[in-house]
This record gives structure tokens, C-alpha cells and sequence, in this order.
């Protein structure tokens, strides 16, 4: 894999399923294997976040995992791995809800509240 400079390169996009690729690190953190949501990217020299793998690349996902356990973390990109999107995830802005579909679209809800997760 060539180093990503940005998100478009890594093909890891907001809503994403991903899966965290096991290393000694991630091992010892217990995060290898695990899967969540990539709920956003970053650069962490200018936000300042605490980077799981370092900061080789100015580039950063934050993943967010289900487990009551385990805490949401900011991963270099060549420890995450993306699994597709998370088909029937919803989000809102403001009074607008979108749904993602199966092959990664956003689309509006009708006037709906977003779906419970």
C-alpha cells in the first residue's frame, strides 16, 4: 500500500465498517481484529489527537466500536482496514436524515427521524 496523503487514498470513507489490522501494537492495545464505524478523519497536527500506530502520515481515523469496553481511538491508516459501508446507518443534519445504502450512497430519509441504531 503507497502511503495515503489524504482519505480519498485510502478508500476509508465516513460510515464505513472497518477492521483493525493486528500488529504487536493493536495486539497489545486489544484492538487487533476488532470491528467499528469510521466515523470521521483528521490531521493530527492540527487537532492534536493521540494516534494509535503514530504518526507517520498526517492522516487519521477515528473508529468507533459498539463494545461497552472498548473506547473509540484515532488509527494511522495502515491500521485500518475497510470492510464496506455500513448499509441502513443513518445520520442527521440538523432537521435532515440520511441513510447510507449498500453500495456506500447517502440518501435523504422522507421527512423522517433517523432510525434508531
Amino acid at each position: 500500500m503507497t502511503t495515503p496523503t489524504n482519505a480519498d487514498d485510502t478508500g476509508i470513507a465516513f460510515g464505513d465498517s472497518v477492521c483493525i489490522v493486528a500488529t504487536p501494537l493493536t495486539e497489545s492495545l486489544g484492538f487487533a481484529g476488532r470491528v467499528g464505524t469510521c466515523f470521521g478523519f483528521t490531521t493530527p497536527s492540527v487537532t492534536g489527537v493521540e494516534v494509535v500506530g503514530g504518526r507517520a502520515t498526517d492522516l487519521a481515523f477515528n473508529v468507533h466500536f459498539d463494545e461497552d469496553d472498548v473506547d473509540d481511538a484515532w488509527f494511522s491508516p495502515e491500521l485500518v482496514e475497510s470492510l464496506g459501508p455500513t448499509a441502513g446507518m443513518t445520520a442527521s443534519i440538523g432537521e435532515h436524515h440520511f441513510v447510507i445504502t449498500e453500495d456506500g450512497q447517502w440518501v435523504p430519509l422522507d421527512d423522517e427521524p433517523p432510525l434508531a441504531p
